[in-house]
């Protein structure tokens, strides 16, 4: 592996990925980044084995290569490196770093030990349940608006989730712990007959919350299939596990009287 690339431009991708490093002190190489150079692009991948997240940046390739490492050593060394451009190599298993004045060595992990959970089980048109075309801004700010509610415990592993259910022209997400309930809608432009309901489980949630605070990404696909979600932007794939189980019946606790809702805002 042997390659050149705007250092800024790596540094930014990394500081993405690091938000899906896994902490198992039983499986070191989840605290690692996926590093493979193929084709004039670096793809770099991460997970903590129940969400996923993978990009690619370009690069000036002189030779392909894989390679596992430490993500949040890989990020400071890079930070640290005073220089436009980074030229990056692999001996053995040892990765080298070449910037400006730095010339530094960093051990490696074997590749071959990091989990192959970065494709979906069944990602093809058939198994695609639906597939929704939104904005980042219409999702992250929902996802802000009603992550507070979601269950801190996995007792119940569906009030530790978020709802995300679509019905005609409005997409709703929903959160609750029992005591307290939120929920955010947005008009959905590409309204659809379909109705669907998904549970993203709030460990995902925050990791997929801190990727779209920092990318520049406008648009949203997001698939979603029997057991996984798939959130797709012009810069980065996310992959999560979607929580199995049926949320609760949290309509029957909402008034319908516009009265009631008249009284409040007069109380107020």
């Amino acid at each position: 592996m042997k390659f050149r690339c705007v250092k800024k431009q790596l540094e930014q991708v990394l500081q993405e990925a690091e938000n899906f490093i896994g902490k198992n002190l039983d499986l070191p190489v989840l605290s690692c980044v996926l590093l493979k150079n193929k084709n004039g692009f670096l793809s770099i991948s991460s997970t903590n084995i129940d969400t996923a997240f993978n990009t690619e940046i370009p690069v000036a390739s002189t030779k392909d290569g894989v390679v596992a490492v430490t993500g949040d050593i890989f990020y400071k060394v890079l930070v640290g490196i005073n220089s436009e451009e980074v030229e990056i190599s692999l001996n053995k298993n040892i990765l080298k770093i070449k910037g400006g004045d730095s010339n530094i060595e960093i051990n490696t992990l074997d590749h071959n030990d990091f989990p192959d959970i970065l494709k979906l089980e069944e990602q093809d048109n058939t198994n695609l349940e639906i597939k929704i075309t939104i904005s980042k801004e219409d999702f992250l700010n929902s996802l802000n608006s009603v992550i507070y509610a979601v269950s801190k415990s996995n007792i119940k592993p569906e009030l530790a989730s978020v709802l995300v259910s679509g019905q005609k022209d409005k997409i709703f997400l929903t959160a609750t712990d029992g005591f307290r309930l939120a929920e955010k809608y947005f008009i959905y432009q590409n309204s659809s007959s379909d109705e669907f309901s998904y549970l993203i489980p709030s460990s995902s949630i925050q990791q997929i919350i801190k990727v779209l605070n920092i990318t520049n990404t406008d648009i949203l696909d997001i698939f979603f299939y029997k057991n996984q979600i798939y959130i797709k932007g012009n810069e980065f794939v996310i992959f999560s596990r979607l929580t199995d189980g049926d949320y609760v019946d949290y309509k029957k606790i909402i008034p319908d009287d516009k009265e009631y809702f008249n009284l409040l805002r007069e109380k107020t």
